[in-house]
């Protein structure tokens, strides 16, 4: 996650060298996949967008990578089931049962409203084979 993090806050080379993707990666909200990129697409942050409407309660398109480039303040890695900021977990997607899971969100969110999650979901050889983002619903 630690690649990921430096190459959406960086968008370098050298951080995207790091960023050790399987050869197509399943980009979702929630629990939910919209798209599958291959790798190679996912070098371009425009390739991290999904679109889909309505969602928690918003309209638009929303990428994992800029969730992550935006946000000011410190992030806590963790691994496996999470909060919802304030509501139980959000159960991964079926399909990604038998992967690990671990998310990247705000440390220091000031409310809810504030809260995002990124999950990535990596398999027994450490390629990340999906991510999906969350946010607290108004």
């Amino acid at each position: 996650m630690e690649a990921l993090i430096a190459f959406a806050r960086t968008q370098r080379d050298a951080a995207w060298a790091d960023v050790p993707l399987a050869a197509t990666v399943d980009l979702g909200l929630a629990d939910t996949f919209y798209v599958r990129r291959e790798a190679r697409e996912l070098r371009e942050p425009g390739a991290w967008a999904v679109a889909v409407e309505p969602f928690r309660g918003r309209a638009g398109t929303y990428s994992a990578l800029d969730l992550i480039a935006q946000e000011d303040g410190p992030l806590q890695v963790t691994h496996g089931p999470h909060p919802h900021c304030a509501s139980p977990p959000v159960p991964a997607p079926a399909q990604m049962s038998p992967h690990r899971r671990v998310a990247v969100q705000p440390s220091d969110a000031d409310g809810c409203l504030d809260w995002w999650t990124v999950d990535a979901f990596v398999d027994r050889r450490g390629k990340i084979r999906a991510v999906t983002l969350d946010l607290w619903e108004p």
